[in-house]
Parts: C-alpha cells; sequence; structure tokens
C-alpha cells in the first residue's frame, strides 16, 4: 500500500531518476516527474498529491519557491525543497517562505527523515487547521445564538417595559376611580339620609295620628310600608357604605363580654322580619354559655346578611334552617344557614366574595352584590373560615366558624 503520491519537479534527469527510485523503494507513488514550473501547476490541476519534491532551479522564469507560492493558491500541499547550492541567499529565500523541510544531498536516509518528518507536520497542520476551522464554526454558531438570545431579551424586555407602563396607567386610573366612587357614595350617603330620616318620621307621625284618632286601618297599613321601605333602604345605603370603609378601621374588632342568648333573640326578631310571611325559618340555637367574649357588631354583620340572602333567593313556602351553635370550651362558634333557593353555578361560586359581583341566575331578584363581601371581610377580620356549598336550582348552605373567648 502506498504510504502517498508525490509529484517531482526536477531539471536533471540523473537527480530526477534517483528520486523516483528512492520514493518508490520508501514506499510512496510518483504520480508525475515533471522539468518546468508550468508543467507543474498544469499537473496540480489534474492530480491529487500528498506531497511535492521540487529542485530551486528551474529552466522556466519561476523558482521552485516561486512555484511552490502559485501551487499553494490551488491547493494545500506540503513541500520539500530540493537544492545542491551552498548559498546563504538561496537557503534563507527558501527558510523564509516555510517549507515542510529542504534537502542539499537527497541521499535515502535523509530523504526519508525529511519526508516522514514533513509529512507528519502536514498532519498535524491539517488537524490544527480542523480544530480551528471547527472552532471558528462554533464561535460564529454560538456568536449567532447569543445575538439571537441579545434581541429576544431586548424584544421581552421593550414588551414588559410597555406591560409595566400600562399597570402603572391602570393602577393610577384605578386610584383615581376609587377615590372619585368613595366622594360619590359619601355624597349619596349625605344627600339620602336626611329626606330618608324625614320620611321615615313623617311616616311615624301618620302611624300616631291615625293609632290616636282611630281612623283607617288601611293608612295605619300604608304608613307601615313607608316605614319599612325607608328602613330598606337605609340598611341597604348602610351596606354600600360599609363596602367603601376603611378595613382597618371599620373591621377592626372590638371584642366586649356580652350575653350570646339574649344577642341571638335580637337577631331572631330581625329575621322573622326578614323573612315575612312568606318563608318559613327554622331554628336551631345550641348555646352552652350565655356570656361570651366577642365583637357584637361584626357577628351581627354576618349572620343578619346570610340569613338575608337565604331568604331574598327562596320561593314562598320554602324553608330556611338557622342554625347557632356555641362551645364555650372549645372556644369556638358555628353558625349555619341552610335555604332550598336558586343555588349558584361554580362559576358564579368562584367570584361570590368579590364586591358588587351578582350570580347570572339572579334574575330580577333586587339585590347589591355586597353582601358577601362583607361577610368574608368580617369573618377575616375574625380570623374564622367560611364555607359556601351550592347547587344550581337546590339550594345553598353556607357555614361559618368562629373563634370566641
Amino acid at each position: 500500500m502506498s504510504k502517498g503520491n508525490v509529484l517531482i519537479v526536477e531539471v536533471d534527469h540523473l537527480n530526477g531518476s534517483m528520486l523516483k527510485k528512492n520514493l518508490e523503494r520508501l514506499g510512496f507513488s510518483v504520480g508525475a516527474w515533471v522539468k518546468t514550473a508550468k508543467d507543474a501547476l498544469n499537473v496540480v490541476d489534474e492530480q491529487n498529491f500528498d506531497l511535492i519534491l521540487t529542485d530551486y532551479y528551474l529552466t522556466d522564469d519561476l523558482t521552485g519557491v516561486e512555484l511552490n507560492r502559485e501551487i499553494q493558491k490551488k491547493v494545500s500541499v506540503p513541500t520539500i525543497f530540493i537544492t545542491s547550492s551552498q548559498e546563504v541567499e538561496v537557503i534563507d529565500d527558501i527558510v523564509r517562505n516555510g517549507p515542510y523541510g529542504y534537502i542539499q544531498k537527497p541521499t535515502p536516509n535523509i530523504l526519508r527523515a525529511v519526508i516522514e518528518l514533513a509529512l507528519s507536520k502536514a498532519e498535524k497542520d491539517k488537524q490544527l487547521q480542523e480544530l480551528n476551522d471547527s472552532l471558528d464554526r462554533k464561535v460564529q454558531e454560538r456568536t449567532g445564538e447569543l445575538d439571537q438570545a441579545v434581541k429576544q431579551l431586548i424584544k421581552e424586555m421593550t414588551e414588559k417595559e410597555k406591560i409595566y407602563r400600562k399597570l402603572q396607567e391602570a393602577l393610577e386610573s384605578e386610584k383615581e376611580f376609587g377615590e372619585l366612587k368613595s366622594k360619590i357614595v359619601s355624597n349619596l350617603s349625605h344627600e339620602f339620609k336626611t329626606p330618608l330620616s324625614s320620611i321615615r318620621s313623617s311616616a311615624q307621625l301618620i302611624k300616631a295620628i291615625v293609632e290616636r284618632t282611630q281612623g283607617d286601618e288601611r293608612s295605619l297599613k300604608h304608613a307601615h310600608k313607608i316605614e319599612q321601605a325607608v328602613d330598606m333602604l337605609t340598611d341597604i345605603l348602610m351596606r354600600i357604605l360599609s363596602v367603601e370603609k376603611d378595613d382597618n378601621i371599620f373591621y377592626n374588632p372590638q371584642p366586649i363580654e356580652f350575653d350570646m342568648g339574649v344577642f341571638i333573640d335580637g337577631l331572631v326578631q330581625e329575621f322573622d322580619l326578614e323573612g315575612g310571611d312568606a318563608i318559613t325559618l327554622d331554628y336551631d340555637i345550641q348555646i352552652d354559655s350565655g356570656l361570651i367574649h366577642a365583637d357584637p357588631n361584626l357577628l351581627r354583620l354576618i349572620f343578619t346578611n346570610l340569613v338575608s340572602n337565604a331568604c331574598k333567593y327562596s320561593s314562598a313556602g320554602d324553608v330556611v334552617k338557622v342554625s347557632f351553635k356555641v362551645e364555650s370550651e372549645q372556644g369556638k362558634l358555628f353558625f349555619r344557614v341552610d335555604d332550598q333557593g336558586i343555588g349558584m353555578s361554580n362559576d358564579d361560586l368562584k367570584q361570590i366574595f368579590f364586591r358588587f359581583y351578582r350570580g347570572h341566575n339572579v334574575g330580577s331578584i333586587e339585590g347589591t352584590g355586597i353582601g358577601l363581601s362583607i361577610v368574608k371581610r368580617a369573618v377575616d377580620s375574625l380570623k374564622g373560615k367560611i364555607d359556601v356549598d351550592t347547587t344550581l336550582n337546590v339550594g345553598t348552605t353556607v357555614s361559618v366558624e368562629l373563634p370566641i373567648q
């Protein structure tokens, strides 16, 4: 098996023949032997060579060094120069052009050593070049990837900056809207309170006159309806105001010691008025101790709103079950309301504690959508728990657990 294909460029016939024989003895194939630079350039275009041996002095205008430059423009091939010249200028010219070796007296042993060194150096140069090319490609790839990553990062940062600015603008708008809403609610409450008080006073005066003069029973009934309507409007107004109040003030617990039995009796009377004649309220009251330590105002907000909702969304003839259970030793108060009303869908259930939110199935039933929002705030401020279990068109169960002392 040949060690490689060699091109010989040698003017002298004897030297050329000796080179050819020595190369073949060393195991190389001589693909061509030419005597001029022109022929060498032509044969390089026709064949692939692993090594070139060229004389320094050629018959045409080019030297061996100049020929090598022209060949390397076409193809990268290791070159060894052969010269018998002892001139320093010739040796310097050869060395300056970075040959893979040169031979002054091409004896077989010297020829073999120089060729093996040249081929070894050429192989290492080739590997080094391939490694450099590979590194260059990887650098270019990584540079491209980094460039794309930087562009993507800049794009994302720009988008995030736009979103941030929009959020800031939305926050400012929400803040301005909240302040405006609070002012409107405060002004409306001020404007409504006085006429409502006048209407209620007038209705009470009419009732007193009718009762004193033993007047028409229908007039007394209408006066009572006016009074109830005013109370209802006042209650709605107070609920709306309670939503707008500062949580840290309005919902800050102010616990006192009071009699739970008396407190519940008062609530039952209110509940009976809330339910009217159309709804039946079924009570289950279990109190193991009369005195408890809690905030009665927040408790009243929770209980009245839940019972009011149960009655409002129930139909005539339905039964609303209201249960109170106080376990003093456990330090807990349990309150539960079961109704047979319209219930809620799962989508509505996820949003019931949002202010002014009302279920999609309420229809023409009047309401403000703030009752459960008030209840949730009050329960949270008391460190309690609330759970709502509901089925559309079947009913709703609301359970509240509150810590007490």
